[in-house]
C-alpha cells in the first residue's frame, strides 16, 4: 500500500502522468484488473481504488474492455463476490444481458439476506432498462394458475433457467435460492418506489389479486350465513371492483372457482353483473367455455329470475351501469347523517372548486380517508371533510389525485391550515394523504402554524385527566384505556358506529348510499368527539395542553413505508437508526474474513456459558452450532470437571479469573458490533464456518424441533392480551397509535404462504395452524390442539425486534427467529 501511494504521488505532476498513460494500453489495463481480482475480496478493496487512479481505470475507453472482463468473471466459479463489487465499483450494470442480471441479482440478495426493498443500483440506470429488469421479475411470476400451485410453478421456471443459464455457476442453485416471496416484495417496492406503470407487471397484479380475492372468498362463504345480503354484496362489489381494474385475472379467478361447490354459480352471476367479463372469458378459457355452456345457460336464467326480487342485487346491478354516470351537476346534498347532517359527494372540478370555497371559512374541520391497502397500487379513494354543519366528500376514483385541486385542498387541510383540522390516527392518513404533495412540498410544510389535532392522542392525554375519567367512569360501555374509534366513540358520545363497512369495496363506482353514509359518520364523528371532550375538560388552557398539535413534519421525515407508529417502524436509539442484526449478516461477516476459511476446527467441539452482559450472543452461538452451558450454581463459578469456555466482558471477567483457573475466559470487546464479537470468538479458537451446522434451535431447550412464526400475526396475536395490561401499555409510549386492523393490513401484505380467516380467528401455515382467539396451536400431522405459552411481553418482543419469532413443538416456548 505505501508503494502504491508512492506511485500515486509521483504521478501526480501533468509532465509524469502523461508520459505514463503513453505505456497504458487496454491490454495492461485489463491485465491490472485481472490480477487485483485474484487477490482476496479484502485486499481487493483496498487496492482497488490506488490502481484505479495509477493506472487510470475511469477512463472512458476502457470502459468496453471492464465489461467484457465482468462477463468474462461472472462465468467463472467462485469470482461472484468480485463481480459484484467491480460492477458496483466502476457502475456497469450491462456487463450481463438484462435476464442474467436480474438472477445474478436475486440470487445475491437470497444468499446474503439482503433487503428486497429496492436494486441498489437503480439509481444510476435509466427508466427503460429499469422496466426491462422489472418486467423479467415478472415473468417469474406464474400466471393464470390456483393458489396452491403457485410456488410449485415458480420453482418449475427457475429450473428451466437454471438449465438456460447452466455456464454461469452462480446461477447453478437458483430453484432452492431464490423464494417466490422475495421475487413479489421486490417488484412491489420497486414499482412503487420508480413510479413504473403497474400494467408492466401484469403476473405480479394477478398473484395479488387472487390472493384479496381468495381472502373474500372465504370470508364471504363464513359470513353470509350470518349477515345474508350484505355479505353476497360486499362479495359481489370487491370481485366486479377488482376485475374491472384487471379484467384478465377474471381467468385465474374461474379456475380457483371451479374447484369450489358454487364456483360456477359466482363465476355466471359476476359475468351477468359485468358483461365484459363474458368476452375475456370466452377467449381466454374456450375449453372452460364449451365445457359448461349448459350450466351457464341455466345459471343466468337463475340470476336474472333473482334479479326481479332482489332489491339489493337489482340495485347493484343498475349501479354498474351507471358507472360513469355524474349524480348532480351542481354540488347538492345527496343525504343526511344524524338526521341534520347534510353529506355532498365531490365528482367534478366544478363540484371541487365550490367545495374549496366553502372550506375556506370553516371554524373546524374534521378528515378521514378511504383508500385500498393492495402492495403495488394502494391508493386513496375517497377522502372525507367534515365541518360543523356538513360533510363533502371527494371522490378520488371521479377526480384524480393528480389534479391541481387536491394540492388546494392538502394545502387548508396539512400545508397551512385555517382552523383545527381533526384527524383520528393521523399517521395512517397522512402516509395516503401526503402522496399528493411533491418532496419539495414536503420539505416545506410549515410545522410552527399547524393546527392538525389527533382524536386518538387526544383521548389518550384526556383520561389521564381526573374530571374526563371521573365522567368516563360513569358512563363507559368499553375499557377507558382503548385506542379505536368504535370504543372511544361508544365511551365519549354513547353511540355505537358500525365498522363491519371498513373493508367495502372503496374503489367501486358509484358507491352505494351506506358506504357513503358510513364515511361521512366517520369523519363528523371525530367533530362530536373532539367537542365533548372539550365540554367536560372545562379548561381551556388545559385543553390546548391535550391536544398536542402534531409535528405533520416529522412524519415526511421517516421512510415512506416506516411512518411513526407503524409496526416496521425503525427503530431510534441514541439519535440514530440502528439497524437490528440478522443470523446472515454474522455469516456473511464471518465469511468475508480470509483467515476463517484456513482454520479447521469445528463449533460441535465447544461448549460456552454466555455471561448476563453479553446474552444476546447466545441464540446466535447456538445456531452456528456451538454449545451452551447454562447449569452455574455459584455466581461468576463454574464446577472444575466441567470443559466450559467462559465467554464474558468488562470488569466480571477479572471475577471469573479468579475464581475459574481451570477454564479458558475469552474477553469480549464491549465496544465491538455483534459481527465482531462473534468473528472474535471463531479467530480466537480458530473455528471454521460449518454451514451444515447452522439450524434455527429453541433458545430455551436447544431443541431444533421448532415452527416459524410471522412476527406480524404474532403481533396479531399477542395485540389484545397487551392492550388490556396497563402495566405493559407504560412501557411504549407511542403503542397508542397501532390498532389492530393496521396490524392485521400489515400481516396481509406480508402473510406469504399462509392464509388467516379473521371470522373463525385461525391463522393456516404449512406445518401448524394456530386459533389467535382461543390462543391454541395445533401442530401437524396431529390432530389436537395445545394451549400457546402464555408469555406477557410478547407483544413488546415482537415489536421492537424485526425478525420472525420460532415456536418450539418440545417445550413449548417462544424464542426469537434469526433468518437464514
Amino acid at each position: 500500500m505505501n508503494l502504491l501511494k508512492i506511485y500515486e504521488n509521483i504521478l501526480a505532476t501533468n509532465g509524469k502522468r502523461i508520459a505514463w498513460n503513453e505505456l497504458l494500453s487496454p491490454d495492461v489495463k485489463i491485465k491490472v484488473i485481472t490480477l487485483v481480482s485474484n487477490k482476496s475480496p479484502k485486499l481487493l478493496r483496498q487496492l482497488i481504488e490506488p490502481i484505479s487512479n495509477i493506472f487510470d481505470l475511469h477512463e472512458s475507453s476502457i470502459r468496453p474492455h471492464i465489461r467484457k472482463f465482468l462477463k468474462t468473471l461472472a462465468r467463472e466459479d467462485s469470482k461472484e463476490n468480485e463481480f459484484f463489487y467491480l460492477s458496483d465499483y466502476f457502475k456497469i450494470y450491462d456487463a450481463l444481458d438484462i435476464n442474467t442480471h436480474g438472477l445474478f441479482i436475486l440470487k445475491k440478495k437470497s444468499v446474503r439476506g439482503e433487503s428486497f426493498k429496492t436494486i441498489e443500483f437503480f439509481d444510476s440506470i435509466d427508466m427503460e432498462t429499469k422496466v426491462e429488469m422489472v418486467s423479467f421479475f415478472d415473468g417469474l411470476i406464474p400466471r393464470a394458475k390456483l393458489p396452491c400451485d403457485y410456488n410449485k410453478e415458480f420453482v418449475e421456471k427457475l429450473n428451466r433457467l437454471e438449465k438456460k443459464y447452466h455456464k454461469y455457476p452462480y446461477l447453478s442453485d437458483i430453484s432452492r435460492s431464490i423464494e417466490l416471496k422475495n421475487v413479489l416484495k421486490l417488484i412491489r417496492n420497486v414499482v412503487k418506489t420508480y413510479d413504473i406503470d403497474v400494467a408492466l407487471i401484469q403476473n405480479t397484479s394477478i398473484y395479488d389479486i387472487m390472493f384479496r380475492m381468495e381472502f373474500s372468498y372465504y370470508t364471504y362463504r363464513n359470513t353470509r350465513a350470518k349477515r345474508g345480503v350484505d355479505a353476497t354484496i360486499n362479495f359481489y362489489e370487491s370481485v366486479i371492483a377488482e376485475f374491472n381494474e384487471n379484467p384478465f385475472a377474471f381467468l385465474s379467478f374461474v379456475k380457483f372457482l371451479s374447484e369450489k361447490p358454487d364456483g360456477d354459480k359466482i363465476t355466471i352471476y359476476t359475468i351477468c353483473l359485468d358483461p365484459k367479463l363474458d368476452k375475456i372469458l370466452f377467449d381466454g378459457d374456450e375449453q372452460y367455455y364449451r365445457r359448461t355452456v349448459n350450466r351457464m345457460e341455466e345459471l343466468k336464467r337463475t340470476f336474472f329470475e333473482e334479479l326481479q326480487v332482489n332489491k339489493n342485487l337489482k340495485e347493484l346491478y343498475n349501479r354498474i351501469r351507471n358507472e360513469n354516470k355524474i349524480t348532480n351537476e351542481h354540488l347538492m346534498p345527496r343525504l343526511k347523517i344524524f338526521r341534520q347532517i347534510s353529506v355532498y359527494v365531490v365528482e367534478t372540478i366544478n363540484h371541487f372548486n365550490k367545495a374549496l370555497e366553502w372550506l375556506q371559512n370553516a371554524k373546524m374541520i374534521a378528515v378521514d380517508t378511504e383508500f385500498s391497502t393492495d402492495s403495488i397500487c394502494g391508493k386513496l379513494h375517497l377522502c372525507q371533510v367534515a365541518v360543523m354543519n356538513g360533510v363533502i366528500l371527494f371522490d378520488a376514483v371521479k377526480i384524480p389525485t393528480h389534479n391541481l385541486c387536491w394540492k388546494k385542498l392538502m394545502n387548508l387541510l396539512i400545508v397551512n391550515p385555517l382552523c383545527p383540522v381533526l384527524f383520528f390516527d393521523f399517521k395512517n392518513d397522512f402516509r395516503i394523504l401526503g402522496t399528493i404533495l411533491n418532496d419539495e412540498e414536503k420539505r416545506n410544510l410549515d410545522t410552527p402554524n399547524n393546527r392538525v389535532i389527533d382524536i386518538q392522542f387526544l383521548y389518550s392525554n384526556s383520561i389521564k385527566e381526573p374530571t374526563f375519567r371521573h365522567y368516563l367512569e360513569g358512563e363507559c360501555a368499553e375499557p377507558i384505556d382503548t385506542k379505536s374509534l368504535f370504543q372511544i366513540t361508544r365511551n365519549v358520545l354513547n353511540i355505537d358506529i358500525d365498522k363491519q363497512l371498513q373493508c367495502a369495496a372503496w374503489k367501486m363506482r358509484p358507491l352505494r348510499n351506506e358506504l357513503l353514509e358510513y364515511a361521512a359518520i366517520d369523519a363528523y364523528i371525530l367533530i362530536l368527539i373532539y367537542n365533548k371532550i372539550k365540554s367536560v375538560i372545562q379548561d381551556d388552557e388545559l385543553f390546548s395542553k391535550l391536544e398536542g398539535v402534531i409535528d405533520v413534519a416529522s412524519y415526511y421525515k421517516l421512510p415512506s413505508e416506516q411512518v411513526e407508529g407503524s409496526v416496521d417502524e425503525t427503530k431510534k436509539i441514541k439519535g440514530g437508526s440502528v439497524k437490528k442484526v440478522t443470523l446472515t449478516d454474522i455469516i456473511n461477516f464471518i465469511k468475508n474474513d480470509p483467515d476463517v476459511s484456513t482454520y479447521t476446527n469445528s463449533p460441535k467441539q465447544f461448549t460456552f456459558y454466555v455471561d448476563s452482559m453479553i446474552l444476546n450472543m447466545q441464540p446466535v452461538l447456538l445456531n452456528l452450532g456451538f454449545n451452551i452451558f447454562t447449569n452455574v450454581q455459584q455466581k461468576c463459578k463454574i464446577e472444575r470437571n466441567q470443559d466450559v469456555i467462559i465467554l464474558s466482558v468488562g470488569k466480571t471477567v477479572a471475577n471469573w479469573r479468579s475464581q475459574n483457573r481451570y477454564n479458558k475466559i475469552i474477553d469480549i470487546k464491549y465496544d465491538h458490533t455483534l459481527q465482531e464479537k462473534v468473528l472474535s470468538i471463531f479467530k480466537e479458537l480458530k473455528v471454521a464456518l460449518d454451514e451444515s451446522l447452522i439450524v434455527p434451535k429453541c433458545s430455551k431447550c436447544y431443541s431444533d424441533s421448532i415452527v416459524v412464526v410471522n412476527r406480524k400475526f404474532v403481533l396479531l396475536l399477542s395485540y389484545e392480551d397487551f392492550k388490556e395490561d396497563p402495566e405493559y401499555t407504560k412501557q411504549v409510549t407511542r403503542i397508542g397509535k397501532i390498532d389492530e386492523v393496521t396490524i392485521l393490513n400489515d400481516l396481509m401484505e406480508d402473510i406469504g404462504d399462509c392464509k388467516i380467516n379473521p371470522d373463525e380467528g385461525i391463522y393456516y401455515a404449512k406445518e401448524y395452524k394456530i386459533n389467535y382467539k382461543l390462543k391454541h396451536v395445533m401442530f401437524y400431522p396431529d390432530e389436537h390442539w395445545r394451549a400457546l405459552p402464555d408469555k406477557r411481553q410478547l407483544f413488546l418482543r415482537a415489536f421492537h425486534n424485526i425478525n420472525d419469532f420460532m415456536l418450539c413443538r418440545n417445550c413449548n416456548s417462544w424464542s426469537s427467529h434469526h433468518t437464514l
